[in-house]
């Protein structure tokens, strides 16, 4: 707790997160970060108004043959 205030950290998939992200800034959510790219998916996170990191991420698609990314 660097600041004083509790913080906590959740990520949740989302089928579209091109119409997740468009969705929180519509709502004018703030971001925490822009879209990332990661070996298994891209994901980006807003705050919520105590400061706690919502994480929201979409899976890439397996390349034929694979099981796993």
């Amino acid at each position: 707790m660097p600041d004083g205030k509790p913080q906590a950290s959740l990520t949740l998939e989302v089928a579209d997160l091109d119409a997740a992200l468009k969705a929180a800034k519509a709502g004018g959510v703030t971001l925490a970060f822009d879209v990332m790219e990661f070996p298994p998916c891209l994901m980006f996170a807003v705050k919520d108004p105590d400061g706690n990191q919502i994480g929201l991420h979409q899976r890439k698609a397996k390349p034929d043959g694979v099981d796993k990314i």
